[in-house]
Order: structure tokens, then C-alpha cells, then sequence
């Protein structure tokens, strides 16, 4: 890491350029280029997408974190190199702390699932479900030699079943 500045969270006006659909974008064409995490560093991963991560040195991670104030909506992503009691991880999650299950997503999903999936499956990801007890999708899971992606798929309005599902949370590790 080159800059002494940590992680905070910012606000969209630091940057306009990048709204939450072009930091998807950005982490999922690093997945699709990526064969595995191992060994992958923050500062990889920040020349690669051209996102300005910034350590946060308590939790030992790179993140990126911006606060839309209009619609109190939250997205993010970070790096968690592998060290002695875990192994590497990628995220981007979009989060609403003030209604967390009916906010609208509509604010941070210009790109939805549909776009990761189709990107992922182009590059050669298989698919797969993980359903609750009770038969509840709860993930996809797409997976290639030496990485597996988990997406947390949230309808867009509480009420609207039928539009296009919005991403929620983005998990990458190393496949075993």
C-alpha cells in the first residue's frame, strides 16, 4: 500500500465516477480475468480495478465504502488477504442500515444479477443454488477451477417479485 490515508467510508461526491453499478463492474471484470485469489494483494487488487481501496488496519482488510445520502444506501468492497487463520476473500455488498430488509434497491441496482450472472457464465463460472430448509434461494453459487463466487440476490422493492433481482452481497475465495 502506497498512501498513509485508511479506509473511511466517503460520500458519493468524492466520487461521482464511480456510482455503485462501475465498482460492480470493476470487481466483476477482475473475477472474470482472476483463476484464483492466492496470493492475489490489496495492492493488486486496487491497480487491477482502479478502485481506490484503503487499508483499514484493525480488521486487516482493503476497503472501499461509499454512503448514497439521498437514499441511505451504503456499497462496498474489500480485500481481505489470506494470513495465518483465514484464507483470501473478495466482497461488494450494498447495504441500507436504516431499513435493511424492504428498502428500495433500486438507487444500487443499475446493474443487476442478470449482468453478473451472464458476465460469470461467459467466463466459464458454472452455477449453482443454495436453498434453505425450507427451499428458500438464499445464494447462487458459481464456481470455476480455483474460485468460487457466492451472490446474495435481493428483489429490487419488497412488493415487485417479478422485476430483475438485485445483487445484495458478493463473496469470492479459492475453491478448495
Amino acid at each position: 500500500m502506497k498512501s498513509n490515508e485508511y479506509h473511511r467510508i466517503s460520500d458519493a461526491a468524492e466520487h461521482p465516477a464511480l456510482p455503485p453499478e462501475e465498482v460492480g463492474l470493476r470487481v466483476l471484470k477482475l473475477l472474470e480475468g482472476l483463476r484464483s485469489l492466492r496470493g492475489l494483494t490489496g495492492q493488486q487488487v486496487i491497480e487491477r480495478t482502479g478502485l481506490p481501496l484503503k487499508l483499514a488496519p484493525e480488521a486487516g482488510v482493503y476497503g472501499f465504502a461509499v454512503r448514497l445520502p439521498d437514499s441511505g444506501w451504503l456499497y462496498y468492497t474489500a480485500y481481505q488477504p489470506a494470513d495465518d487463520s483465514r484464507e483470501e476473500r473478495l466482497y461488494y455488498e450494498v447495504r441500507n442500515p436504516a431499513n435493511r430488509n424492504s428498502a428500495d434497491m433500486t438507487p444500487v441496482c443499475k446493474l443487476d444479477f442478470g449482468a453478473y450472472a451472464d458476465a460469470l457464465k461467459r467466463a466459464g463460472y458454472s452455477i449453482g443454488e443454495e436453498r434453505n430448509e425450507i427451499g428458500m434461494l438464499e445464494e447462487y453459487i458459481f464456481h470455476r477451477e480455483g474460485l468460487t463466487i457466492r451472490i446474495g440476490p435481493r428483489n429490487r422493492t419488497a412488493g415487485d417479485i417479478d422485476a430483475p433481482l438485485c445483487v445484495e452481497r458478493l463473496t469470492a475465495y479459492p475453491a478448495d
